[in-house]
C-alpha cells in the first residue's frame, strides 16, 4: 500500500503569477478556483474545451508533480484533463496527459516533477460532453509524501449521520431529517525520520514546513490515502481543531510517532 500524500502549495495562487482562462460564464471567475472555497465556483461559459494557462513571471519558475480539484462535474459532464508546461508559453509538453475523472469527488492526479514559467491546465471535450464545466477548487504544486503508509488499523473512510429525528409519545417515528454526512480521517505513523520534519536546506517538501505555513492555520489541502490499494479515497481537508505539532524522538534520526485528525471541507458523497 502506497503512502499517503499531501497537496497544499498552490502555483495558481502565488500573488506574481497571472492566471487567466479562454472562457468563463459571467460571474464566475478564474480566480475562485484557487480560493480553497467550495461555495465559489469557476463555470465555462459553454459545453466546449478550454484552458487555464498560468504565467508565473521572468524568474518565477516553479515545480509541480500533482493536481488536486474539488466540486467539479468533469466526470458526469465528460471531460478529460491534460496537465502542461512550457518554456516559451507557445510550445507545451504534456505532464499529465488526458486523465479521466472517474466520479465527481475529489480528483487528485501525480505526475514527474518539473519546473517552469509557464503551466496550463486544459479541460478537453469527448463525444458525451453535456455541460459547461465547473470546478470550486483546484490546486497544482508539489505534493508531500510521508515516508511509509499509515498504521495498520487507519480507515480510509470515516462517515458519519448528522440528523434529528421526532417520535411519538409512544415512540412511532413521526420524521427524520438529514442534516449532513461528516466525514473524518485519523492516520497514525510509527518511526518517522527526523528529515521528514525539518531539513537544513529549508526544502518546502517537509511536515514542519506544511505545518508552519499552512496546516497550523486550519487552512484545506488535498490528501490521498493510497495512491493504488484504495485510489478513491481522495478528499478535501484540514487538521481537525486542538491540533498539536509534536516531535516525540526515538533517537536523534527517528520520530516516534505522529498522529493526524483530519476533517473533511466537504460533505461526503458515499
Amino acid at each position: 500500500m502506497q503512502a499517503p500524500k499531501i497537496l497544499y502549495t498552490n502555483i495558481l495562487n502565488v500573488t506574481t503569477a497571472t492566471l487567466s482562462v479562454t472562457t468563463a460564464a459571467v460571474g464566475y471567475d478564474a480566480q475562485n478556483v484557487n480560493d480553497w472555497r467550495t461555495h465559489t465556483f469557476w463555470r465555462g461559459s459553454a459545453a466546449t474545451a478550454l484552458n487555464f494557462t498560468l504565467d508565473l513571471g521572468a524568474g518565477g519558475d516553479r515545480a509541480a508533480n500533482c493536481i488536486g480539484i474539488c466540486a467539479h462535474n468533469l466526470y458526469s459532464a465528460n471531460y478529460k484533463l491534460t496537465v502542461q508546461n512550457s518554456t516559451n508559453g507557445t510550445t507545451w509538453t504534456d505532464r499529465l496527459a488526458s486523465a479521466q475523472a472517474t466520479s465527481d469527488d475529489v480528483l487528485m492526479s501525480t505526475f514527474a516533477e518539473t519546473t517552469a514559467r509557464y503551466w496550463r491546465v486544459a479541460l478537453n471535450t469527448t463525444a458525451g460532453t453535456t455541460a459547461a464545466p465547473t470546478i470550486a477548487v483546484m490546486a497544482l504544486g508539489t505534493s508531500l509524501e510521508f515516508p511509509r503508509a499509515a498504521q495498520i488499523g487507519a480507515s480510509p473512510i470515516n462517515v458519519s449521520v448528522v440528523s434529528k429525528s421526532n417520535r411519538s409519545q409512544t415512540g412511532i417515528l413521526l420524521g427524520n431529517i438529514v442534516k449532513y454526512h461528516p466525514m473524518s480521517l485519523n492516520l497514525s505513523f510509527n518511526m518517522l525520520p527526523t528529515t521528514f520534519f525539518r531539513s537544513t536546506s529549508g526544502a518546502a517538501a517537509n511536515y514542519g514546513e506544511f505545518w508552519k505555513n499552512h496546516g497550523r492555520y486550519a487552512l484545506p489541502f488535498f490528501v490521498s490515502f493510497s495512491g493504488d490499494t484504495f485510489q478513491e479515497a481522495k478528499y478535501l481537508m484540514r487538521l481537525a481543531e486542538n491540533t498539536e505539532y509534536t516531535m516525540p524522538l526515538n533517537d536523534s534520526s527517528w520520530v516516534q510517532s505522529l498522529s493526524l485528525n483530519l476533517i473533511s471541507c466537504q460533505e461526503s458523497s458515499t
